[in-house]
């Protein structure tokens, strides 16, 4: 099956969902620019990280969200009616990579302190997936803190060889297109 040449542009509805995501600075050895949207449930609810692809590095604290609706996915009014859940959509500088030992650390620090400020957080349902570079992402923070993540799903991720029996910790749903060269 061949995916439409307009798969990646934001739906109508997508800015719609943006703007229930509230902006929000970590710092924490330096700056990482975040969104979170908050789900309307008092009950303990998972947590999901979203992790962008290389095409919405920056600072700005919007194309996280605005370049595509996967990040905006579980904010949908449909699926928070079934599975209600935080989404936190961090964005990573430019000229940086999710890979990078200190921007994982940072990922996983502001987990730990969005944990300490939401008590409604279950800390047994955190979630990451991320596509691109955000899958990249992905797989290389599941190598250095597997203990913090219920499961993942890297889209179009790849990994090196190094540190791979960490990977086999966490369950793991990887999605590739089998015509994709990168």
């Amino acid at each position: 099956m061949k995916l439409p040449s307009d798969w990646d542009v934001p739906s109508q509805g997508n800015k719609d969902l943006c703007d229930k995501f509230i902006y929000e600075i970590f710092d924490y050895s330096g700056i990482l620019p975040y969104r979170l949207f908050m789900p309307d449930s008092s009950d303990v609810v998972p947590l999901v990280v979203y992790l962008h692809g290389a095409d919405a590095f920056g600072k700005d604290n919007d194309l996280q969200l605005t370049m595509h609706d996967i990040g905006t996915t579980f904010a949908k009014d449909e699926w928070q009616r079934k599975h209600p859940c935080y989404v936190c959509a961090p964005q990573c500088n430019a000229g940086n990579r999710w890979s990078n030992l200190m921007t994982q650390n940072r990922i996983c620090r502001l987990i730990k302190s969005l944990v300490e400020r939401y008590q409604n957080i279950d800390v047994r349902r955190i979630y990451i997936y991320g596509y691109s570079a955000g899958g990249v992402g992905c797989f290389e923070i599941l190598k250095y803190h597997s203990d913090i993540f219920a499961a993942a799903v890297p889209i179009c991720g790849a990994t090196g060889w190094e540190n791979l029996k960490e990977l086999a910790k966490t369950p793991i749903w990887m999605v590739h297109a089998a015509d994709d060269a990168h």
